[in-house]
């Protein structure tokens, strides 16, 4: 899910983050929780602080624009550029069966949606009982302004946070995220973001030796908690051999 929100992202059942947010989410789902057939797919919902998402039907009934695409396990990274400008949210995707960057095909459209001057950019994904990974590949923001228009410089904070879940009869999640606040150029009522996704992980020389050690930390805690949930398998389950599948 990609959200721009006013207040920072919590933890919770949406996709990862919390629900009756204040702001627009772009959700990627790719489970088909109603069994109609319609997923995967790419839904914009926009919230006040009061909508409870509706979950058991994969936000059909409060989807503001939805596509359907399958943008999982394709060769190359599937690209969504969502862009906001005059009261229009437009979501173009590059399904990911070509190295052109650029090229993308039509999703949906909101025509006279007011979004928040200011808020929080942020990515969040969750898995439910079956295990998933999702990976950012980049994650890049781009100002749009008419011919001879002043740009007012503000300031923005974008927030990431990758979550992994391994299932084995009972599910353990590892969670990491990072804030930065910057300063550009910014006129109030047009934005523009481009999202990229690859399975691919980041360069270790891209990592700063305090972060590493900081994830290979919460990764050993994390392998010592699933060892421990395959042992007490184990033992109720004398009768099984090997582990159990996922």
């Amino acid at each position: 899910a990609v959200w721009f929100t006013t207040s920072q992202g919590l933890e919770g059942p949406v996709y990862g983050a919390a629900d009756q947010w204040n702001g627009v989410g772009v959700f990627f789902d790719s489970f088909d929780n109603d069994g109609k057939k319609n997923n995967p797919a790419i839904i914009v919902v926009g919230n006040n602080g009061k909508l409870v998402y509706d979950h058991q039907n994969d936000g059909t009934t409060q989807a503001l624009g939805t596509c359907l695409r399958d943008f999982r396990n394709k060769p190359y990274p599937i690209r969504a550029k969502i862009t906001y400008y005059k009261k229009t949210l437009t979501v173009m995707i590059n399904n990911g069966f070509t190295p052109n960057k650029d090229d993308f095909e039509f999703c949906t459209k909101v025509d006279n949606m007011i979004i928040p001057t200011e808020g929080f950019f942020g990515i969040s994904a969750a898995t439910g009982g079956l295990a998933d990974d999702h990976d950012v590949l980049s994650f890049l923001l781009f100002r749009l302004t008419e011919p001879g228009q002043q740009l007012v410089t503000t300031s923005f904070i974008v927030c990431v946070c990758v979550c992994v879940c391994v299932c084995v009869c009972a599910c353990a999640c590892a969670c990491a995220c990072a804030c930065v606040r910057a300063e550009s150029p910014l006129s109030s009522a047009l934005k523009d973001f481009v999202l990229s996704f690859q399975l691919k992980p980041p360069a270790e020389s891209e990592i700063p030796k305090e972060e590493k050690d900081k994830y290979q930390e919460e990764f050993q805690n994390f392998q010592q908690e699933l060892d421990k949930k395959k042992e007490e398998f184990q033992k109720e389950h004398p009768d099984v051999q090997g582990e159990p599948s996922q």
